[in-house]
């Protein structure tokens, strides 16, 4: 009788197994699918999906059907049961997002609703960072390349802190502007911002050693 029930419970732990490895990923992805259009992608297609005991792994992401954007993986670290449950993920890292082109493939309107405080302050991640995100524009005077980095930590007391810094170190166009900030539970933020040594050098306009510095704060 015990061999019985040893045997069935093998048999239930395989069966199980195969489920998940069958199930779990396609979960995820659906619903980094829906995360990603919510932020402004349209026609999104997730090459690899791969689920392990502790997150998922998603590769060659492509975030329209001509892939002028690309996000070349996506690691997500969490708790199998608090991510089925409510969705709760430990961390997220983005490595390498490319954007060739803004105008015709990227909800410009959702993607900055992104940016807004109280989105990120219910995001249901505890760390996200961003290694590269990198922007490349053909225009009238040259193809410009900008590029940015980021991460955003959650403390203990639900307050999300951000850090980030992009850049551009071209010929047309050259500046370095880090960010930081932070926003807390009931909703109040803020950012700090510098802008160094900036230059623009567009058709007859010749600008150099451009510097500033802003902060933007909110209270409830």
């Amino acid at each position: 009788m015990l061999k019985r029930a040893f045997i069935l419970c093998i048999v239930l732990v395989v069966i199980g197994t195969g489920v998940s490895v069958i199930a779990l990923p396609s979960v995820v992805q659906g619903r980094m699918n829906a995360f990603l259009s919510g932020s402004g992608f349209s026609d999104i297609t997730i090459a690899k999906t791969k689920a392990s005991f502790d997150g998922a792994t998603l590769k060659d992401v492509q975030l329209d059907k001509d892939v002028f954007s690309t996000i070349e993986r996506i690691d997500l670290k969490f708790n199998w049961f608090l991510y089925l449950l409510k969705q709760q993920i430990d961390s997220i890292e983005i490595s390498k997002i490319i954007h060739n082109d803004l105008s015709d493939h990227i909800n410009i309107n959702a993607l900055m609703e992104n940016l807004d405080p109280e989105r990120m302050r219910t995001l249901p991640v505890q760390t996200l960072s961003i290694d590269l995100a990198q922007l490349n524009l053909n225009t009238d005077f040259g193809d410009i390349r900008m590029e940015a980095k980021a991460l955003m930590n959650t403390l203990k007391d639900g307050s999300k802190t951000i850090q980030a810094v992009t850049w551009a170190k071209q010929y047309q166009l050259g500046f370095q502007v880090p960010v930081s900030g932070v926003v807390r539970p009931d909703g109040s933020f803020l950012f700090e911002s510098t802008f160094n040594e900036g230059k623009l050098n567009v058709g007859p306009l010749r600008v150099s050693r451009l510097s500033g510095w802003a902060s933007l704060e909110s209270s409830r």
